[in-house]
């Protein structure tokens, strides 16, 4: 019997000191492998110890990922997947999606602890946010102006030089009385201003802008995008000029990225996906 011991931490130590106020008169080697229990002298107490911390593995895969586009979920989950426990939960409501890779063992009935998870927060793009804030906002020429010049990447229709050319135009008759707005057939909207007289520019003028846009944005991170619809708002009052847009039903494009990534996933992990979230 070795008279040495490893050094096995607290835990270990109080095992050790247990025995010799127990009398058993000899040291003997701890499994770190197993686990102990043991009555404890002083108000006889029963305590247990679990050394699993000494391992050089653990008994079992742990802890929770936290990822940030699908492809890197993907990547994770299928290196860790088993196809007899791994489940994947997409939450569409919450924008949340999460692979267990030690759940329920299915078909074979066996429990499993549900403690190494993969999860996904679908965080909107920046570009994404940049058109949805002012969604149905009202902004000043020149507001609308640096508004489209600082997403001219996603403009698709008409094209980005060409409503930059258009906002820009607007932008320089911010001095401008605005009269009125005329809807005309070829689906622009012409807007007719005074302005007083100056070395460049005087008198009555009108300016002719698409009363849509169509942009292509990304909903979220690695995925493609979509195509969606702003319609033109604007409004004159004493002589000033306020525009803005109205995406076209944003929410909807949300839920059908999701759906659709529910989808991919399900594919992927065959028919381990479900709709909700986990226990």
């Amino acid at each position: 019997m070795s008279t040495e011991t490893e050094d096995y931490g607290t835990e270990a130590e109080a095992v050790i000191a247990i025995t010799k106020e127990a009398g058993a008169g000899e040291l003997r080697e701890i499994d770190v492998h197993e686990y102990y229990s043991v009555l404890v002298p002083d108000g006889y107490s029963h305590e247990m110890f679990d050394l699993e911390h000494k391992r050089e593995h653990p008994r079992q895969a742990a802890g929770t990922v936290a990822l940030t586009t699908v492809d890197a979920f993907v990547k994770y989950v299928t290196r860790h997947d088993d196809p007899i426990t791994t489940t994947v939960w997409v939450d569409i409501d919450n924008l949340f999606v999460v692979g267990v890779i030690d759940d329920h063992a299915g078909d074979a009935g066996k429990p499993g602890w549900g403690a190494h998870r993969a999860c996904l927060a679908l965080k909107p793009t920046d570009e994404w946010l940049h058109w949805t804030k002012a969604d149905g906002t009202l902004m000043t020429q020149e507001a609308f102006a640096e508004h489209v010049e600082d997403g001219q990447v996603e403009v698709v229709e008409p094209d980005a030089a060409t409503l930059l050319d258009i906002v820009t135009t607007m932008q320089g008759h911010i001095n401008a009385e605005w009269k009125q707005a005329i809807r005309l057939q070829d689906g622009t909207v012409q807007f007719v201003y005074n302005e007083e007289a100056t070395a460049t520019a005087g008198g009555r003028g009108e300016l002719d802008i698409p009363q849509t846009f169509k942009l292509g944005i990304r909903p979220f991170p690695g995925e493609e995008p979509y195509a969606i619809t702003a319609r033109l708002r604007y409004r004159i009052k004493s002589g000033n000029l306020t525009i803005g847009y109205k995406l076209d039903r944003p929410s909807d494009v949300i839920r059908d990225a999701v759906e659709h990534m529910a989808i991919r996933l399900d594919e992927q992990f065959h028919d381990r996906t479900f709709i909700g979230r986990p226990r």
